[in-house]
C-alpha cells in the first residue's frame, strides 16, 4: 500500500505540454548544443534570451550616458549572448531533423533571417521512429 502511496506521489501531476526539456535544465538549454527542444520550449527561450538582452542594454545605456568611453560594452554584451543563442538554435535544428550548422544559415543575406524563425520557430520538430511530430 505504501508503494503505491509513494509512485502517486513521485508522479508528476502537472503536464508541461512540451516543456519538458528531458534531463536539461535552463543552463544545459542555454549552454549545450546536444539535444532537442521542441517549439514551445525554443520560443520560451528565446523569450528569456531577448529579455535578458533588453535588460542588458538598458543597464549598458545607462553606463554609457554616465561614461562615453563604455560604448563597446554594448558590442560586448551581445558577442556574448551569440553563444547561448547558438546553442537554443542547435537544439531546434536537431529538433526538425538537421545539424546544428544550419544556423549558419542566417548569414545568408535575404534569405537566412526569414528563413529560420519561420523553420524553428513554426515548422513541428521531424518525425522519427521513436516519436511522433512536435
Amino acid at each position: 500500500m505504501s508503494t503505491n502511496f509513494q509512485s502517486a506521489l513521485s508522479a508528476d501531476p502537472i503536464d508541461y505540454d512540451g516543456m519538458d526539456f528531458g534531463n536539461m535544465g535552463w543552463r544545459a538549454l542555454y549552454t549545450r548544443f546536444d539535444g532537442e527542444i521542441g517549439r514551445k520550449p525554443f520560443w520560451i527561450g528565446f523569450a528569456g534570451l531577448m529579455a535578458f538582452n533588453i535588460a542588458m542594454m538598458a543597464v549598458v545605456g545607462l553606463l554609457v550616458s554616465i561614461h562615453p568611453m563604455l560604448n563597446n560594452l554594448a558590442y560586448l554584451v551581445s558577442l556574448a549572448l551569440r553563444y547561448p543563442s547558438l546553442a537554443l538554435n542547435a537544439k531546434r535544428w536537431h529538433d526538425r531533423g538537421k545539424w546544428g550548422w544550419w544556423s549558419a544559415v542566417l548569414l545568408v543575406p535575404f534569405f537566412g533571417a526569414p528563413y529560420a524563425p519561420y523553420d524553428l520557430g513554426i515548422q513541428p520538430g521531424a518525425p522519427t521512429p521513436y516519436r511522433p511530430a512536435r
